[in-house]
């Protein structure tokens, strides 16, 4: 299937906004549901220069718009109603990627979606987005949860502030490249799934390092599993997970975390000091030799 696009015309935004109903929880994306949103589509200076409309075989099919950020785009896009729900979306989001990425320079796409919209974040997933946190934003009468996403380069790092399921095994790969081999798949969902705080870094479009932490948000936190890859190791990635972390707990009193052996260095380096009156209790009886100071 071929899709094309070109600047948008007056009367395809104006088509767009006032016929394009789609049913049931998704018409949360009719233009006509909030009154900003229709008066900045159908305004062609508020519009600009980088709203595009999307064409099969002669038919208004889809739109894309992009905000062109530095070195960043943000893009929104949709599909016609009746081309909705009938796997035609992959390819239209491919053949928008692609369409982006013969006109603009840029080092990473990103979006926002609506939390609820789970088709089109499996969708986002599968092209390669991954999750980026969320935001809370006032539109359509009421309050709605957003999810950002993102698209990571194919060559060059970034570093993202949520776990995403969907590169669990590429996680998996990380903990067993450095020995942490009892890190199965479900050992993985389970501690992400109990923590709240996170930072994953991709390298070339996979992950390659991640940090995690549980924290109340106020008084303490306690950061767990800083790991990188052992192909990327002293490349500065673990120091860029800490920055993460550290600067996402910046408003908590208290950060804890227990050094693995040989690495006190690292963790100094981050700003963190030793502490007089730690304690700890281990299950494992090397970890208790490993980490406890026992008294006589």
């Amino acid at each position: 299937m071929m899709f094309t696009f070109q600047r948008m015309t007056q009367n395809e935004a104006e088509e767009i906004a006032y016929s394009w109903k789609y049913d049931g929880i998704y018409s949360f994306y009719d233009m006509t549901e909030d009154e900003e949103d229709l008066l900045e589509f159908t305004d062609a200076h508020t519009r600009g220069e980088h709203v595009f409309s999307s064409y099969v075989n002669g038919e208004l099919i889809g739109f894309l718009s992009l905000d062109v950020l530095v070195g960043m785009i943000d893009i929104g896009l949709g599909l016609k109603p009746d081309w909705t729900g009938k796997g035609k979306g992959r390819e239209f989001l491919q053949s928008a990627i692609s369409f982006i990425q013969s006109h603009y320079t840029f080092d990473a796409l990103t979006l926002s979606v609506a939390s609820f919209n789970q088709r089109a974040i499996s969708l986002y997933s599968h092209v390669g987005f991954v999750l980026n946190g969320s935001f809370v934003q006032r539109t359509n009468g009421g309050e709605y949860e957003f999810t950002r996403m993102i698209l990571p380069p194919q060559n060059g790092v970034i570093v993202t502030r949520d776990f995403d399921q969907s590169r669990l095994s590429e996680i998996q790969e990380v903990y067993h490249s450095v020995g942490w081999h009892k890190h199965s798949l479900e050992v993985i969902m389970e501690i992400y799934r109990k923590s709240n705080v996170f930072s994953m870094v991709y390298v070339n479009g996979r992950v390659r390092g991640m940090g995690r932490a549980l924290s109340d948000g106020v008084f303490n936190a306690a950061i767990y599993d800083v790991v990188t890859h052992v192909d990327v190791q002293q490349q500065g990635l673990g120091a860029r997970i800490m920055d993460d972390l550290l600067d996402q707990l910046a408003p908590v009193s208290c950060v804890h975390l227990v050094a693995t052996t040989g690495n006190e260095g690292f963790y100094l380096k981050q700003g963190l000091s030793p502490l007089k009156t730690g304690m700890a209790r281990y299950k494992n009886a090397r970890l208790e030799k490993e980490y406890l100071i026992k008294e006589k």
